[in-house]
């Protein structure tokens, strides 16, 4: 099977700790298997570095920033006021839900935008730079996936106060001046269609500021969301349909969700229903084997997406590496 024309085939890639020998031979192998884009995370000076490389081998090359997450010693010192607040009272800054890096700062903190821009201007201003990738761009989990609260030995099946945000003031004021009462007056805030509105909301104004700024320097900008719109909405806030993005990336990590590979189509499916704009399917490399990839990219080129991005470039070994060239 031959693949189809102008499909995309990326990686996520951690540039943490890797020299410039080190990229220079990731990026040969991304070549040598028709790799045809990167999204990358790393400090600036690594992505100078990359962008670089990755243009010499004329690769599309997205950095990669984890936007609402933040475990910055200095802005927690100084700017507790910019995280999320649980119905509890509770700050992610102070009490992190699930694991100790989920410190998340609220979208409607007036100072968050200006911090953001000012990061992904930095990062724009790099000539060799394609594009801007956004990731956990939306609220901490209300309800994880299932593998996920097997993990963590929970079991989750409503929106329980201590992962329901955010009732920061900001967020309560601000739903207040625009609906005319205050969700804290309300017995039960998880079945109040404004707030949940107001919050999807929050997420999408960010996002499109972003996508202006971006798109100011001549940039692409896109984003990993959750895998349907429907599970995006209701597990993490993330409307990601109204964002004016140029392309999604939907992480349909089959696994997370007691799914197996067939349910990658009805994934792209409820997608497509909602948005006409490119679609690069996320696959999670490190739950298939060899076999059980090579199922999922022949089921994926079959639908009506753009690219197909694996998650990561270390869960990589050879045969996966042999099994996605074959395609090309």
């Amino acid at each position: 099977m031959q693949i189809k024309e102008n499909i995309f085939f990326s990686f996520w890639l951690n540039l943490l700790e890797k020299s410039k020998t080190e990229l220079q031979n990731i990026f040969s192998l991304f070549e040598k298997y028709a790799i045809n884009e990167v999204l990358a995370i790393g400090s600036h000076s690594k992505t100078v570095l990359a962008a670089s490389i990755a243009r010499q081998k004329n690769i599309f090359f997205q950095t990669w920033k984890m936007m609402l997450i933040n475990n910055d010693k200095q802005i927690l010192r100084e700017h507790k006021d910019w995280f999320t607040i649980n119905r509890d009272g509770k700050s992610t800054a102070d009490f992190p839900p699930y694991v100790n890096y989920y410190r998340w700062l609220c979208p409607n903190h007036p100072q968050v935008l200006p911090f953001l821009k000012n990061m992904v201007s930095q990062y724009c201003k790099i000539p060799e730079l394609s594009g801007f990738h956004l990731d956990y761009i939306r609220f901490a989990d209300v309800i994880l996936p299932p593998k996920c609260q097997r993990q963590y030995n929970l079991t989750q099946s409503t929106e329980e106060a201590q992962s329901d945000f955010c009732y920061c003031p900001h967020c309560t004021s601000s739903f207040e001046n625009e609906y005319g009462y205050d969700i804290l007056s309300i017995k039960d805030p998880t079945q109040d269609e404004n707030w949940r509105s107001f919050r999807w909301q929050s997420i999408s104004s960010l996002v499109n500021q972003l996508v202006d700024l971006v798109h100011s320097y001549d940039k692409k900008i896109s984003a990993a969301v959750f895998p349907t719109p429907d599970i995006a909405r209701n597990l993490v806030r993330q409307d990601w349909t109204s964002w004016n993005i140029d392309a999604f990336y939907p992480m349909m990590y089959n696994a997370f969700y007691d799914q197996d590979i067939k349910w990658l189509a009805q994934a792209v499916n409820e997608c497509r229903q909602k948005t006409d704009k490119p679609i690069h399917a996320g696959i999670f490399l490190p739950s298939l084997s060899p076999a059980q990839l090579h199922n999922a990219i022949e089921l994926l080129l079959e639908l009506d997406i753009n690219g197909i991005s694996f998650f990561n470039f270390n869960a990589a070994d050879s045969e996966k590496l042999k099994v996605i060239k074959s395609f090309k």
